[in-house]
């Protein structure tokens, strides 16, 4: 399990975000049927008969206001990447779901409705079908086509939830969309201050800075050593007493890299115009060289026969 999954795992373990989850998502005229109040946590481990086991994300059990309408069974899965057959292993976790239901109460007259949705934070679009029915090459009788699964999931993607104007600014899962694709600096600070002054769930406020801490801040700060541990508060606080040094850190590390990917393509170029094609062994140490090997190399070239003496090490003198 990759540290984003289990953050999410973490986070949505949390009542208080799944009904601001549900209550985001989904139509009117549903919320006023269920009790999200009484939302049920159920366990995502699933046995089945011969001792074989699956493990889903996340499970809940919300029941309704009225005694004759039907309980929800919502799952909750995490993705950072497209997955194609995403609707395949959906089905098998509804399944396993509503299986697992009948073994709580064999007494039951109906089922309860499963609602399964995929929460995607990844920046590439989601290409793969919510339809199962997809996954299924077209056919005509005879084949039985009636007896190819149709089911879907709800796919909630993050970052276009992320610029969802109608998500109010107080709602906490329209905060961890944006937090999770968030504009630079400033804005990430601004959304830690908008958590603090509205999130009143001590733990879930833990849960959230363990995320940041440990999934964000890392992928906007990749070249800076950060403490461990911190709370929301030491998080806000950090970024905004040192946006200004690291964005200035940024610019140099920019101009650095910049200036060694210059190196790199004259050096590639001159090798490529004496010698002809280059080799993999010779690309492979024009990335790995210094700024100061590249530039001794890039003058080796005007002189050297064969391109091996371009990256020979030269013979110690002696004293």
């Amino acid at each position: 399990m990759s540290l984003l999954d289990a953050a999410y795992r973490r986070l949505f373990s949390h009542r208080v975000l799944v009904q601001d989850l549900l209550g985001s998502v989904c139509a009117l005229p549903l919320l006023e049927r269920l009790d999200l109040s009484r939302a049920l946590p159920l366990s995502p481990v699933y046995v089945g008969p011969a001792l074989q086991r699956r493990q889903g994300d996340l499970a809940w059990q919300v029941p309704p206001h009225r005694q004759d309408d039907p309980v929800l069974l919502v799952g909750i899965e995490h993705q950072s990447r497209p997955e194609r057959y995403m609707a395949l292993r959906i089905g098998t976790y509804r399944h396993l779901q509503l299986e697992a239901f009948v073994q709580q109460h064999p007494s039951s007259r109906t089922l309860p409705v499963p609602l399964m949705l995929v929460l995607y934070s990844g920046k590439q679009a989601w290409t793969a079908s919510i339809y199962s029915q997809d996954l299924f090459s077209a056919q005509a009788p005879p084949w039985p086509v009636d007896h190819i699964p149709r089911q879907a999931y709800w796919l909630i993607d993050l970052k276009k939830q992320s610029l969802n104007q109608s998500l109010p600014s107080h709602s906490v899962f329209g905060l961890i969309c944006r937090i999770q694709h968030n504009h630079g600096l400033a804005h990430l600070s601004e959304l830690m201050q908008t958590v603090l002054n509205t999130c009143p769930d001590g733990a879930l406020m833990q849960d959230l800075a363990a995320w940041v801490n440990q999934a964000i801040l890392p992928r906007c700060l990749p070249n800076l050593d950060l403490p461990q541990h911190l709370h929301l508060k030491d998080i806000r606080a950090m970024l905004e007493d040192n946006s200004d040094s690291w964005l200035h850190q940024w610019e140099a590390q920019g101009i650095e890299k910049g200036r060694q990917e210059g190196l790199q393509s004259t050096l590639l170029s001159l090798i490529q115009h004496k010698f002809g094609m280059v080799q993999d062994m010779y690309r492979h140490c024009v990335a790995q060289g210094s700024p100061q090997q590249l530039a001794v190399w890039s003058v080796r070239v005007l002189d050297a026969d064969t391109v091996d003496e371009v990256f020979q090490t030269p013979p110690r003198t002696s004293a």
